[in-house]
């Protein structure tokens, strides 16, 4: 659209008529004999505005001057300016002269060489289609920003076709003529009515939400603004130059040169308006406000050396009218619309004046309703990316932040060495596409060291067996690696009835967990918040599956694994020499009926591998140590069971 508006010229022509078409009575000629002359441009093309200016005040409303022998009207624009419509003469230099001011005064004036207008009707109807084009746009709802014509301005458009037809008719051919070198020059088209549709409804709605901050685009519909404010204001002059001429002198061919230049303006404000109404309305300044669905208190708890997913929202909300200042093309949307306005009331007090000589257009004048900065609010809370979170730090120095991404999650970890709470601010930022200006806000957040469900050891103590790194102890952990509780049930049918993820200590009992850790279901192990400290994961059933190989398999790989002596396994805890550091204890398990078995007599561990994820999803495998062999058994069962855990390095 922004190429096509500006074909418009800079200053479109403004109209007068030749003095045979005046009927109204001359008034007396008072100028000052020490009056300057000159014309504002010396060349011209027939239908160009030939404007005087005098360095001294006009009284006069008229006057007459003499180009090419033919006597024409120049009308009082403004307190020292005439000013005439070119006629349709040869291309060459020309004597201009001003009898009634001064007889021996004498303008040069130069008709550019111009192509001559071989069929004027077929200029003029090309210009009415085009016109019609025009207000059948008008005529249009857009289909994606809240706009409607008012339907003042419908019958306006209405009635300017009834008009121009009416006023027309009664034009002579040497008018119509003339007429057709003025409209030649406009440019008036329906391409400027191609709107934004590279974004949804939603987007401008005051209800529906939004997916994506799109602030760069509302800094792209403020620059088609601009644009279209532009053309409509430069047109302006032309409106009241050609209006003022036609209140001096009512009659078919300055009826005529007010309507186009009338059109002109009526079309180019509609379309400065509609883009407005799409600047006022589209949602595309952020403003970050931050939402974290998993807190449950005031402030935001961050355990030592815990991993948490940060999700930021962020509220998208139109302009306001104190944006203003937000961004240079957004301040220059606003700066044009005010001046628009200014300039439509100036338009308005004419066309009121205007319609007393009209036959046909006597409707009601719609003024131009602002709306950057002043359309009803609409405001949208939506998640960003992960990506566009920044996190900027710990307001307290004994704490610091690390992050980083893991897939589209942003993750941030908390490390002190403080053995109690701190409570800090966490300074997050969202860089916002309208200015690229960052929205910093302070999260309310309290440090805790590891809790008393947690094992105090960190880091795990680890070995490597073959190529791999594994944890010498049992996980004893009760949060996840993002810190979100995991839930210990103690209750058996509670524990029976499971399908998330939950721990519990063997027989209930917290002494337990130092030693042989905590037991957890299938569905803790397969929770995508992560179970396994940052580094470890769970192992896969073929992680196990290489460990146990290169123990020597099956038959010898548990004596190799098992923790020797009959402190915690009970006797004969076959063939037991843990040659191979893996350091495996007998925890015991909590059966799928809620009931504890096997402490002292097995040790089992699950691994992340379901048995078959397609056809069976009840059962997934784990391996087991037993106190009377020195094999290591693999098998699958049920997901509700409780075993221990053991983690192998990333």
């Amino acid at each position: 659209m922004k190429k096509q508006l500006r074909k418009l010229p800079l200053v479109a022509s403004l109209f007068l008529l030749f003095s045979m078409s005046c009927s109204k009575q001359e008034d007396p000629v008072i100028i000052e004999e020490s009056a300057i002359f000159t014309l504002v441009i010396s060349e011209f093309t027939p239908g160009d505005s030939v404007e005087i200016k005098s360095n001294k005040a006009l009284l006069s409303s008229d006057i007459d001057v003499v180009l090419n022998n033919t006597s024409i009207k120049a009308y009082k624009i403004s307190d020292f300016s005439y000013i005439f419509t070119l006629p349709v003469i040869p291309s060459g230099k020309y004597d201009l002269k001003l009898p009634t001011i001064n007889k021996d005064l004498i303008l040069n004036l130069t008709v550019k060489t111009y192509t001559p207008i071989a069929n004027p009707t077929e200029v003029i109807a090309g210009y009415v289609l085009t016109r019609n084009k025009c207000f059948d746009e008008m005529s249009k709802n857009t289909s994606v920003v809240p706009f409607k014509t008012s339907p003042e301005t419908l019958q306006m458009i209405d009635q300017i076709k009834q008009e121009w037809d009416f006023q027309f008719n009664k034009s002579s051919a040497k008018e119509k003529e003339l007429l057709a070198y003025v409209l030649q020059k406009q440019e008036i088209s329906a391409d400027w009515f191609n709107f934004p549709n590279d974004l949804p409804a939603s987007y401008f709605a005051k209800t529906n939400g939004v997916q994506n901050d799109v602030g760069d685009k509302l800094v792209t519909y403020a620059k088609t603004y601009i644009t279209a404010q532009v053309v409509c204001v430069k047109a302006i002059p032309a409106t009241l130059g050609t209006g003022a001429v036609f209140l001096i002198a009512p009659n078919p061919i300055t009826a005529g040169l007010f309507l186009i230049s009338f059109t002109t303006f009526i079309v180019s404000r509609e379309v400065a308006e509609r883009n407005a109404v799409a600047v006022g309305s589209l949602k595309g300044v952020a403003e970050a406000v931050t939402d974290f669905s998993f807190q449950k208190t005031a402030a935001l708890e961050l355990v030592n050396n815990f991993e948490k997913n940060i999700t930021m929202s962020v509220n998208f909300r139109n302009l306001k009218s104190t944006d203003a200042a937000i961004q240079s093309d957004i301040s220059t949307a606003f700066t044009g619309e005010n001046e628009l306005v200014a300039k439509d009331n100036e338009v308005k007090a004419l066309y009121q004046k205007a319609t007393s000589f009209t036959e046909k257009l006597k409707g009601l004048f719609s003024s131009y309703t602002p709306a950057i900065g002043k359309t009803l609010a609409r405001s949208l809370t939506a998640v960003v990316l992960g990506s566009d979170i920044i996190i900027k730090g710990s307001s307290d120095a004994n704490v610091t932040i690390t992050s980083k991404m893991v897939g589209t999650n942003q993750v941030i970890k908390a490390s002190s060495t403080s053995t109690t709470d701190i409570n800090f601010n966490l300074k997050v930022a969202y860089k916002r596409k309208i200015d690229g200006q960052e929205v910093v806000k302070d999260i309310a957040c309290v440090f805790k060291p590891a809790g008393p469900c947690d094992d105090s050891t960190i880091p795990y103590p680890v070995v490597t067996i073959g190529g791999q790194v594994w944890m010498q102890k049992n996980l004893n952990v009760c949060k996840y690696r993002n810190g979100d509780d995991i839930p210990q049930v103690q209750d058996r049918t509670q524990w029976a009835n499971l399908k998330t993820g939950a721990w519990c200590y063997y027989e209930n009992n917290t002494s337990n967990g130092p030693v042989y850790g905590k037991l957890y279901n299938w569905y803790a192990v397969n929770d995508p918040r992560g179970l396994a400290p940052t580094g470890y994961h769970i192992p896969t059933d073929a992680e196990w599956t290489t460990l146990i190989k290169f123990l020597g398999g099956e038959i010898l790989a548990g004596g190799k694994m098992k923790v020797t002596g009959t402190s915690l396994w009970i006797s004969p805890n076959t063939d037991a020499t843990n040659s191979s550091s893996f350091t495996g204890i007998p925890g015991g398990i909590r059966k799928f009926d809620g009931g504890f078995e096997g402490m002292g007599e097995r040790g089992s561990w699950w691994s992340a591998t379901e048995q078959d994820s397609a056809t069976n999803t009840s059962n997934a495998f784990y391996n087991s140590l037993y106190n009377f062999t020195g094999a290591a058994n693999r098998s699958y069962f049920f997901k509700p069971l409780g075993f221990s855990i053991r983690c192998v390095r990333d």
